[in-house]
């Protein structure tokens, strides 16, 4: 995902406790994903290219919810989308 959207955040979270599975499995997850490769993009075509650029893990997992965002949506819905300045001499 890196390396396909360039992503100013990325969050990638197991979410299968949430649901009816065993204990420390890997069937559910959530995608939060910024970036500008987004832009123009409606919902549906934001969706098919995360499942483009995971066409090979999409195939070993049960559900993927996707957050696809631009920064000016991220920003507008309080999304954290840019991690630290952790040189800032203000950290």
């Amino acid at each position: 995902l890196n390396s396909y959207f360039e992503p100013s955040f990325l969050r990638l979270e197991n979410e299968s406790y949430k649901h009816s599975v065993p204990k420390d499995s890997e069937s559910h997850f959530l995608a939060v994903i910024v970036s500008e490769k987004f832009n123009g993009l409606n919902r549906v075509k934001r969706h098919q290219l995360v499942y483009k650029a995971l066409a090979q893990e999409i195939k070993l997992i049960h559900a993927l919810s996707i957050k696809a965002l631009t920064k000016s949506e991220a920003k507008e819905l309080g999304v954290e989308h840019e991690s630290p300045d952790c040189n800032s001499k203000n950290t």
